[in-house]
């Protein structure tokens, strides 16, 4: 929920500022030497193309592994607290340990986003993990959907864009570049959260679904031939 984001956020800021600028741990602004992945057969060390097919089939492992665990009993559990906590305990559910084992596999990802950012950079800094972009695509993903895999991408995809170079982003000032109206598009969606936690993608999702059942209940019922009784 939104007070995890916050504090996550807040313990960002934190490492932006204290963590990443011990020499032991992220050495300033001289930051780390990270070499590139190891994959037999290829080498990853000059070649933007293969990081970005290397991307898709990380994100898609990672993705069937999130979805995989949403339709587990550790998903399962998730989807109790959030409707009643109190009904979940009474059931069983230990609130803390589902929410720590998620929050230690979303650690995880995050990581191995990290890893391959800096393999991609070669020599990460404090420079390069800014917390105004980490709160661009918490408002990004607060506006899309956290609720599935498809709205955190959709969210990377648009913070992506909002943050090109090219297209003026990521606080310019240029009001000309739709980089920076692309930003201001995604924080006056952020303000939907309050009325749907879940995102416009899932909203839309649902009442697409429901359009295209409504549809096709009118549509069986004007094909049903009415019965007829014959009179004896």
């Amino acid at each position: 929920g939104l007070p995890l984001m916050l504090l996550t956020f807040a313990f960002a800021v934190f490492c932006d500022n204290v963590v990443f600028q011990l020499p032991w741990f992220g050495n300033g602004l001289s930051g780390v030497s990270v070499p590139a992945p190891m994959v037999p057969g290829i080498s990853f060390t000059y070649s933007y193309r293969q990081f970005f097919v290397l991307g898709v089939v990380v994100f898609g492992a990672l993705g069937f592994a999130v979805n995989r665990v949403r339709q587990g009993s550790v998903g399962l559990y998730l989807t109790a607290l959030r409707e009643s906590e109190p009904g979940a305990r009474s059931l069983g559910i230990a609130p803390t340990r589902v929410r720590v084992t998620v929050f230690a596999l979303a650690a995880g990802i995050a990581g191995i986003g990290g890893a391959l950012f800096g393999s991609v950079i070669t020599q990460p800094s404090a420079a390069d993990f800014v917390t105004n972009l980490s709160a661009l695509f918490l408002v990004a993903v607060c506006a899309i959907g956290s609720v599935s895999v498809y709205g955190a991408l959709l969210a990377g995809v648009a913070v992506a864009f909002a943050t090109n170079t090219s297209s003026g982003g990521a606080g310019s000032g240029n009001w000309t570049s739709w980089g920076v109206w692309l930003e201001l598009l995604l924080a006056i969606a952020a303000l939907s959260y309050a009325w749907h936690p879940m995102g416009l993608l899932e909203v839309a999702r649902r009442r697409g679904a429901t359009v295209i059942e409504a549809a096709i209940g009118r549509g069986q019922a004007t094909t049903a031939q009415p019965e007829v009784e014959v009179a004896p």
